[in-house]
């Protein structure tokens, strides 16, 4: 969505799908976590909270601060197969094997922006 944003391409926003979307340097943190405990098997790793695609892709946009519209939709509209539209993630395990607390959306999308202000930084 994020590429979309700068390609200034249309962004849909899915209102029917549900998830628990999470920054790859936050999913860096708990593989190292992981990696340190010699941990083998499953282990879904989301945020603690959900949302839907179409108030993901406001909330990302709102955050840095980009004025454009998300065309709000059904998934079920484009898709002629069915799929699942909650797929958010069991966190039981992670809670678990994590000691520090999980993050949330609005974390993982701060921690999103300030990625992308040092990188955006560092290439000028």
């Amino acid at each position: 969505m994020f590429e979309k944003v700068k390609k200034r391409q249309k962004i849909l926003g899915f209102s029917d799908i549900i998830y628990n979307p999470i920054f790859s340097g936050d999913l860096a943190k708990y593989i190292v976590i992981f990696l340190k405990k010699n941990l083998k098997g499953k282990i879904n790793v989301g945020t603690k909270n959900s949302v839907d695609k179409y108030q993901f892709a406001k909330k990302i946009l709102r955050k840095f601060n980009i004025k454009r519209d998300v065309e709000k939709n059904l998934i079920t509209n484009f898709s002629v197969e069915k799929r699942k539209l909650d797929t958010r993630l069991d966190l039981t395990k992670l809670k678990k094997i994590s000691k520090k607390k999980l993050v949330s959306i609005d974390e993982t999308i701060k921690n999103f922006y300030e990625f992308e202000k040092k990188l955006s930084k560092k290439n000028q």
